[in-house]
């Protein structure tokens, strides 16, 4: 992973300040986000990819820097892929614990359910009975919040949690 600090000219405000950008890319990929800090065209150097005569915005950009390969550490420590989308999805969330949405854990559980099923160790109506329930998931989550919602991995591992839905309680 590679991240560089530039400035475009071509961006300059009324005020006759450049804004300065970050350059992030791996694998192929790259993208640029703005740090949000503006200098003089003059005062930045690409190749040292410091502000002249600013302390305070390098000092800032050097932490941002560190930051980044920071994440890319995280993510290699997890044994997750190094990916410009992985890296900015931790830096903006601020978290890289793996998380799925209700919907998707249903679907591996559907699966190995429909594995059982074909081998002959449950009922076929049991897959019909799952599918209604994704149906009341769907119409649970998505009508009243219009987005999915997140289930850490780590609630799973806590056996004191268990989804259910109760027929009392469940959407019509």
């Amino acid at each position: 992973m590679k991240v560089r600090f530039f400035c475009r000219k071509t961006k300059m405000t009324k005020e006759g300040l450049i804004p300065i950008e970050l350059s992030i890319s791996a694998k192929g990929q790259r993208k640029f986000i703005a740090t949000g800090r503006k200098v003089k065209p003059n005062a930045f150097n690409a190749k040292t990819q410091k502000v002249k005569g600013d302390p305070e915005t390098n000092e800032f950009l050097m932490a941002l820097k560190a930051r980044l390969y920071s994440i890319e550490t995280e993510l290699l420590r997890n044994g997750e892929d190094i990916t410009v989308d992985s890296v900015l999805s931790v830096f903006k969330d601020g978290d890289s614990k793996k998380s799925i949405t209700i919907l998707a854990l249903f679907e591996l559980h559907y699966d190995k359910i429909r594995k059982k099923v074909s081998k002959k160790l449950l009922a076929p109506t049991t897959l019909s009975k799952y599918l209604v329930t994704k149906d009341y998931l769907i119409k649970y989550y998505w009508c009243p919040l219009k987005k999915q919602a997140r289930l850490e991995m780590s609630f799973l591992s806590d056996s004191r949690h268990v989804g259910r839905i109760d027929r009392y309680n469940h959407p019509r």
